[in-house]
């Protein structure tokens, strides 16, 4: 279940975060932290390194 709800989160943030604003990106960033939290080191690098290139691309400006 928890698998589940992560695979979720990470297709809103992958697809989402750019259209609807920084708001909603922080909301689902928290909320993916707190459901990988059990999750093995190798798999929050990959989450956090593709958190560092939304912030990126906010930075840019870029919109969907």
């Amino acid at each position: 279940m928890i698998i589940y709800y992560r695979s979720i989160i990470i297709i809103l943030l992958f697809r989402q975060t750019l259209c609807y604003g920084r708001g909603v990106y922080v909301f689902l960033k928290k909320l993916l932290i707190l459901i990988v939290q059990n999750s093995p080191v190798d798999d929050k690098f990959i989450i956090f390194n593709f958190n560092a290139r939304v912030e990126q691309n906010f930075e840019a400006g870029e919109q969907c």
